[in-house]
């Protein structure tokens, strides 16, 4: 679980990371999509791992799920915890409210979540990213 505050980079960190995962069996979904919201309003947990095959997610090898604004869809969650425990499968999530997020897991997921705070560039990160050398402040 990638959290943090809004625009410190955190969609940009999961597609960095999907896109290092090697094969296919991985799909990206934007919780914010309606299209995309849609794969998890089945009941049955089963079905909503069907909805998944239909993105190219096979439950013959490991498969990667990225499930990018969490928060967009809060009963997300159980149905994250059910396809962890029954398939071969691996979750990177991201949502914007830490506070929102360390409540919205239940303790039945302790021990297979871990949670990482990604924080904005400070001026000076940003400098090094750029490739900028920032002049050193005379009298500081």
């Amino acid at each position: 679980v990638l959290t943090g505050m809004r625009r410190a980079g955190k969609t940009t960190l999961l597609r960095m990371i999907f896109d290092k995962i090697p094969g296919g069996n991985k799909v990206f979904l934007d919780i914010e999509n309606p299209l995309e919201q849609q794969i998890f309003e089945e009941t049955d947990y089963n079905n909503i791992w069907a909805n998944l095959a239909s993105y190219g997610i096979s439950a013959k090898s490991k498969s990667y799920i990225f499930i990018d604004e969490i928060q967009a869809k809060p009963d997300v969650v159980r149905a994250v915890k059910y396809l962890h425990d029954h398939y071969k499968v691996k979750f990177f999530l991201t949502g914007s409210s830490s506070f929102y997020l360390k409540n919205l897991f239940p303790e039945s997921l302790s021990g297979r979540k871990a949670v990482f705070v990604l924080y904005p560039l400070d001026f000076e990160e940003f400098l090094i990213f750029k490739g900028k050398r920032r002049a050193p402040a005379e009298g500081f």
